[in-house]
């Protein structure tokens, strides 16, 4: 699938399907998020919340994976290049 994910201020990911223009959306973070970055395998994508202060991981479907809760507001994410870990 070629999908896109975008965060929204409202603490919403939107994943979009390019192949037909669907979308769905999915409850990710209470409050407005910093940012969404895909896994390199493309198989998942991490969220970073700015209210809850909290990095979480979903699967391409939109399903909670992993939460990590942070001491401070996170200002970005990014995965190792291979993907590894």
């Amino acid at each position: 699938q070629r999908l896109v994910t975008s965060s929204w201020s409202d603490g919403k990911v939107r994943i979009w399907n390019l192949a037909d223009e669907s979308s769905t959306a999915v409850d990710a973070h209470d409050g407005p998020m910093q940012m969404v970055a895909w896994h390199p395998a493309g198989d998942r994508f991490a969220s970073v919340g700015w209210e809850d202060r909290s990095v979480r991981v979903w699967s391409e479907e939109g399903a909670p994976i992993a939460k990590l809760d942070a001491p401070y507001r996170a200002s970005g994410i990014a995965w190792r290049p291979r993907g590894e870990g």
